[in-house]
């Protein structure tokens, strides 16, 4: 992952919002977002990352040249 790049954390990778993985989660180049909905199913509240919903996602997707996916 490069500083131009951006990750999304959705469904169960929300868990890396957590404080135990904040130095992981600091020592990645680019930004690092969350969906919204996720991170409050799972009572992931204080999250320092930057939530966006459903539209942002989409909006992350079309902003980037390529889009790679994990599930």
């Amino acid at each position: 992952m490069d500083e131009q790049d951006s990750l999304l954390l959705i469904e169960d990778g929300v868990y890396w919002a957590l404080p135990a993985y904040s130095d992981q989660l600091a020592s990645i180049p680019g930004r690092v977002f969350a969906l919204e909905a996720d991170i409050r199913s799972r009572g992931v509240g204080n999250s320092t990352l930057e939530c966006i919903d459903d539209s942002g996602f989409v909006q992350l997707c079309v902003s980037h040249h390529k889009v790679v996916s994990w599930f």
